[in-house]
């Protein structure tokens, strides 16, 4: 049964079309239960989506890596640039930074990266940008040597807009289990 607010009479609908018009009517919003973590953030808990400019920008970065053209991101980085891999990590200039990159790449005669997805990110309690990005590269290295790493990468934005904390976790596949 229906109970309308207006006094207007109108033609009897037929139960088929009543159905049709309950299914079409839209769920009700539900609050999100409340959560209780087990843990606290230590650096912050308050993240929400962030800006795809700055994921543009950031992939740019990786083209130009594979396409062996480090020079032409400079611009894209702080002047002064904290880097921290694996097994590396870098502190200093923008040129410095430079420097070094264009190094490790002369290492490469051919770089492919596929990008399995990127996330751009705001942290609204520490008003920073950062953008996360997993990729797998696949190298061949001067003589020849192809390798591949996947990585998992959390690049910060600095308040003019440009790179300068970069995290790098690197995994390589697993070895081929050998024949008994």
């Amino acid at each position: 049964m229906f109970i309308s607010c207006n006094n207007e009479s109108k033609p009897a609908e037929t139960a088929e079309k009543t159905e049709k018009k309950e299914e079409a009517k839209p769920a009700e919003a539900t609050p999100a239960p409340a959560v209780n973590m087990p843990y606290s953030a230590d650096y912050s808990s308050q993240f929400v989506m962030g800006d795809q400019k700055h994921s543009e920008k950031l992939l740019t970065l990786f083209k130009q890596w594979d396409d062996n053209k480090v020079a032409d991101g400079k611009a894209m980085f702080g002047d002064s640039v904290h880097f921290y891999a694996d097994k590396w990590e870098f502190h200093g200039s923008n040129d410095s930074f430079m420097a070094v990159s264009k190094k490790q790449r002369a290492n490469y005669k051919e770089v492919k990266t596929r990008v399995q997805a990127w996330i751009p990110v705001h942290s609204s309690d520490k008003n920073e940008d950062w953008v996360l990005v997993w990729s797998t590269a696949y190298t061949t290295d001067m003589k020849g040597k192809v390798d591949s790493a996947s990585y998992q990468d959390t690049w910060r934005i600095n308040k003019d807009g440009k790179f300068d904390l970069m995290y790098d976790y690197q995994q390589r596949p697993p070895e081929p289990a050998k024949k008994k």
